[in-house]
């Protein structure tokens, strides 16, 4: 089953510009004919390209550490995308498991510039329970760097998680880890990322719109020239709303699915983006 559900926010969004790219974010090039489990941190770099692993204990064990899958098509999940997902875990055992990656980038991110980072996780139960997950920015491939996002995997459902973030250095690497010491198993797939923001870039101007009344009951109107798309988030990051608007000009919009309280507004058109507050009474 595949959903889209939290979005995690730390910048505003922007108008995209040309970009770093993953060298295997889909983790399609790799040598496993199977589904093929467990493999220490020397045997999975050996079989995949723009990716390494370098768990336990996140100390770079390249020799002994990790149980990293290379999943396809019923191994206990489906890939979210193409054919293959990777699945890393974490245990209790004694020294404590952890399994940890780095996937690479075509080229290094520039310190200060803004990104966006999109990526899926499968939350797996079928040994374990969910518990945290992290991912972050690192300078090298067997380093996790730093933190950009905790996140708890939804049980046994793809969801997809985007964090607007600023490079904090020349990183060339987005890191995932599992929980250290604790029992759980995760699947992750389709990383992409894209540039919204150069450090030395003017502020963008909205495109011209309205959008009453706010705060609002039920119906929201709102009027953009060549609207593509309408996103609402609660501000938690959760979307709630996800709607194709196909170029319309204006739309009298139904929100009595929402709760009360306040939500930001992504309005993606042809001649930008629009991000407003809004309040449901």
């Amino acid at each position: 089953m595949k959903t889209y559900l939290p979005v995690f926010f730390c910048f505003f969004l922007l108008g995209t510009l040309h970009s770093q790219t993953f060298l295997n974010g889909d983790f399609e090039d790799n040598l496993a004919i199977t589904c093929d489990y467990n493999n220490s941190n020397v045997s999975f770099n050996a079989k995949i390209t723009g990716v390494v692993a370098f768990g336990d204990e996140y100390l770079g064990d390249l020799l002994a550490g990790g149980e990293v899958d290379l999943q396809t098509y019923d191994c206990y999940v489906d890939p979210f995308s193409g054919d293959w997902c990777l699945g890393i875990a974490g245990g209790t055992g004694d020294p404590e498991e952890g399994d940890a990656l780095s996937i690479e980038l075509d080229q290094a991110l520039v310190a200060g510039d803004l990104y966006s980072l999109r990526f899926h996780v499968f939350g797996n139960t079928t040994f374990t329970n969910v518990e945290l997950m992290e991912v972050g920015v690192s300078s090298s491939p067997v380093e996790f760097g730093q933190s950009l996002l905790t996140l708890t995997p939804l049980p046994d459902i793809w969801m997809e998680h985007i964090i607007e973030f600023e490079a904090p250095a020349n990183a060339k690497y987005i890191t995932a880890r599992v929980t250290l010491g604790q029992d759980c198993w995760f699947q992750i797939d389709d990383f992409s990322i894209e540039r919204i923001q150069t450090s030395s870039a003017s502020t963008q101007i909205e495109p011209a719109h309205q959008l009453f009344p706010n705060p609002v009951h039920d119906r929201l109107t709102i009027a953009a020239a060549s609207m593509e798309r309408i996103e609402c988030y609660n501000l938690s990051g959760r979307i709630l709303l996800d709607q194709d608007m196909d170029g319309q000009d204006q739309i009298d919009l139904d929100l009595s699915m929402l709760p009360s309280g306040s939500f930001i507004l992504l309005v993606h058109t042809q001649d930008g983006l629009i991000r407003e507050p809004l309040i449901r009474l």
